[in-house]
């Protein structure tokens, strides 16, 4: 096995290049936090990009199946209109999802498993098996 070797700046060639090439559409440098600068860029940053405004309002007493509508929803607003990649999508999806009791958790997971008759609903069980939310 052959190991590859790095320069101690690739990360900041990777930076360069995701902002040149608009792989990130959209960042606010105040959403930046342990900010360090080379050669007056920033070359590695933390962002937190989850605001309050993004999560939704999720009830113990709704219909699971209106909860999993909801989360769909969100998931595919988060992505198209507000532009968030999948990592993003992956982040707020967990956060909504964290606040739901574990007994409702279980029920939505199993009505998941048992209603794969809408592509929605495949994909979403899917989304979240996928990143480990579940």
């Amino acid at each position: 096995m052959s190991m590859i070797q790095t320069n101690d700046f690739d990360h900041v060639n990777l930076i360069e290049k995701v902002i040149e090439n608009n792989y990130m559409t959209y960042f606010n440098y105040d959403e930046f936090t342990n900010k360090l600068e080379f050669e007056n860029s920033i070359s590695s940053a933390n962002w937190n990009i989850i605001q309050n405004n993004l999560l939704i309002n999720i009830t113990d007493s709704e219909n699971i199946e209106n909860i999993i509508d909801k989360l769909i929803d969100h998931l595919i607003k988060l992505h198209d209109e507000f532009g968030y990649g999948f990592a993003g999508v992956k982040q707020i999806i967990e956060q909504n999802i964290q606040y739901i009791n574990q007994p409702l958790l279980n029920n939505i997971l199993d009505w998941l498993i048992k209603n794969q008759i809408s592509s929605k609903y495949i994909f979403f069980h899917g989304f979240l098996y996928f990143n480990g939310i579940i």
